[in-house]
């Protein structure tokens, strides 16, 4: 018998659900395993009879405040919210996320745990003290507590650890030393898909963001609306900037052709053939699961190196994905237009 704890459902409802799908898909839970599924959806893939639903609490709830005061991260589970598990004799524990670690470590001290790093805030946090890139408190303070929990599984010998890129690897590699106990689960992108989507497309003036505004996103969209998107309109007086996802109203600013359209409830994607859409990932992090859809999609889209992270150098093509530093890239998205605009 193993346990799966996953922190959210496996679907294709956004970046988070999809790792979620993909590990689900991997480790294939056989009927006899224990599942547990982290979340408030009232809708679950995949969901069996004898599976467990743990929903998360609320923001202002005393629990998320306890841990907040304790400093931890809100959404981490207490060995409370676990105790009950306490009665299986698992042979294999994978745990989908860092928050599940302190309290099944102390729950099961001496059994090897798989743990897996959506996401590597010790290297976003040390990437942003090297470049002194600022960010908004909350963001930097979940930034600095789960650091701190990273390095507490990074110490832990008596753990599996799973990343999602070879860079987020390559760090923990270098900081701790080992090589025999981690392993990188990558996303591939079905080529046969994307090189089949892959028509022509002419440009029109329009540049896309498709996704939520969640903190640290927030400040790299900021940087494209004030630094890039004035010196493309100056060049170009008719581009518009189009924002879809969570949060993207407070960007609706219409006199400046900058639209913020907020959720999308269509299956397909805004002017797909028409726009270029943008990752202007100014710190990194983890793996831009948008970008693989883009890819398989055929739709054409610019990222930051760092937004670049976890995907094979050959697929930037410059027709379709275009990689290129934040320093350049109102020259660089200027040049891509002109193709179709002079």
């Amino acid at each position: 018998m193993n346990l799966f704890i996953f922190p959210a459902i496996a679907s294709f409802s956004g970046g988070y659900e999809i790792a979620v799908y993909h590990a689900y898909k991997k480790l294939k839970p056989k009927e006899e395993d224990v599942v547990i599924w982290y979340t408030n959806s009232t809708e679950i893939p995949f969901l069996r009879e004898q599976d467990i639903v743990l929903p998360q609490a609320s923001l202002k709830s005393i629990k998320n405040i306890k841990n907040i005061l304790s400093g931890r991260f809100s959404k981490e589970l207490s060995v409370n919210d676990l105790i009950f598990l306490k009665k299986y004799d698992f042979n294999n524990i994978h745990c989908d996320e860092v928050v599940f670690y302190r309290a099944l470590r102390t729950l099961f001290p001496d059994k090897l745990i798989n743990v897996r790093f959506h996401n590597c805030f010790s290297r976003i946090l040390h990437r942003k003290e090297l470049l002194n890139i600022k960010l908004d408190f909350r963001f930097w303070l979940k930034m600095k507590v789960l650091a701190m929990l990273e390095r507490k599984i990074f110490r832990d010998k008596n753990i599996y650890k799973i990343f999602l890129s070879d860079e987020d690897r390559d760090y923990y590699k270098a900081n701790i030393g080992n090589n025999y106990d981690s392993e990188v689960w990558s996303f591939k992108i079905d080529l046969e898909k994307m090189n089949a989507n892959r028509k022509n497309y002419v440009l029109k003036n329009k540049i896309v963001w498709f996704g939520g505004i969640e903190s640290h996103k927030k400040k790299s969209v900021e940087w494209f609306v004030t630094k890039v998107f004035p010196e493309i309109k100056n060049h170009y007086p008719k581009m518009e900037f189009h924002l879809y996802g969570r949060g993207t109203e407070d960007f609706n600013l219409p006199q400046k052709s900058i639209f913020g359209h907020g959720f999308y409830l269509k299956e397909d994607f805004p002017f797909s053939t028409e726009a270029l859409y943008i990752n202007p990932d100014l710190i990194g992090g983890g793996v831009k699961l948008k970008l693989s859809t883009y890819l398989e999609e055929g739709i054409p889209f610019i990222s930051t190196p760092f937004g670049f992270e976890g995907y094979k150098k050959e697929l930037r093509d410059d027709k379709y994905c275009f990689v290129e530093e934040d320093s350049n890239w109102v020259e660089k998205i200027i040049s891509i237009f002109d193709v179709d605009l002079n």
